[in-house]
């Protein structure tokens, strides 16, 4: 019924859609995650049919379940490992951007503000690569 590009593309979509509406389950679930300098969800919602919302939420996934098995979409498979070394790769690029030089784009960067923010940020990447080769390849 599909041609390859077809299947792949709508297994795609159904993978999105169950992604995105597992995120929502696990923000109605465990509305609060705070770091350091994050606070991703403040419980600022009340949601009086919660339940209700989390049924239609599994309705959806057992559409997705159905159709999944009509046309055999195969699931994606994502290696940990891999993943995590992912994130820390990025996270390696991402923490490059807060480098003194880095801040001219923003404005005039004062004297020595160098001086305070290299030394940490090297200390930050140093402990990433550290992560990375206890991780492995």
């Amino acid at each position: 019924m599909f041609n390859e590009f077809q299947k792949n593309a709508f297994t795609s979509v159904l993978r999105t859609v169950e992604e995105m509406l597992h995120d929502v389950r696990l923000k109605l679930l465990h509305p609060e995650r705070q770091g350091i300098l994050f606070e991703d969800f403040k419980d600022d919602i009340v949601i009086k049919n919660k339940d209700e919302v989390l049924q239609r939420i599994a309705f959806v996934e057992d559409i997705i379940k159905q159709l999944q098995q009509q046309f055999d979409l195969k699931p994606r498979t994502i290696e940990v490992k891999r993943s995590i070394r992912g994130t820390l790769y990025y996270c390696l690029q991402t923490v490059e951007d807060a480098r003194a030089k880095r801040m001219k784009g923003y404005g005039s960067v004062s004297p020595g503000l160098d001086l305070l923010i290299d030394p940490p940020i090297n200390q930050i990447k140093h402990f990433i690569q550290e992560i990375l080769q206890l991780i492995g390849p």
